[in-house]
């Protein structure tokens, strides 16, 4: 079920760019559920498969910053983690890039690394969007996310 709703969202980026039609996605908090893709190196925190609830400040295409907050549980297993995307290049498009800091603290410790991102948005209009995630720190040479995210809040 989980890499058939994964083929789903993978096959929105080969097709038609949404952006032609409609909108881009304005600044505000979306939430969704972070898909783990698949990772490359002994270090990654996250394991290819996972699946959690995130939310996310996006500041929309022009913006500087964006906040992806993730909980995860499991048997005897809670944390919380905040990723720090710092937008340096790509601004006003739909394939930013730029630093990454990831901190986390639950049960089994915390953690705080960076490293860099690049990613991809795919818009679906101005309350919902793909964001297709790349990231690479310390003892990771990349972890993939799909994160279908929806508006939540105020200008529903």
């Amino acid at each position: 079920m989980i890499s058939a709703f994964a083929s789903v969202i993978l096959g929105v980026s080969s097709a038609a760019v949404a952006s032609d039609t409609v909108t881009a996605p304005e600044s505000g908090t979306f939430q969704g559920e972070v898909y783990v893709q698949s990772v490359s190196g002994s270090g990654c925190l996250d394991k290819a498969g996972f699946i959690y609830i995130g939310s996310m400040s996006y500041p929309g295409l022009s913006g500087a910053t964006a906040y992806l907050r993730a909980l995860e549980t499991g048997n005897n297993f809670a944390v919380n983690s905040v990723q720090t995307l710092g937008i340096k290049t790509g601004k006003g498009t739909t394939h930013p890039s730029g630093d990454l800091t990831w901190t986390g603290a639950g049960i089994g410790g915390s953690w705080s690394v960076t490293g860099t991102f690049s990613a991809t948005v795919v818009e679906i209009g101005t309350h919902s969007f793909v964001l297709q995630l790349q990231e690479s720190y310390s003892g990771c040479s990349e972890e993939d996310l799909n994160i279908p995210l929806s508006r939540i809040g105020v200008n529903q």
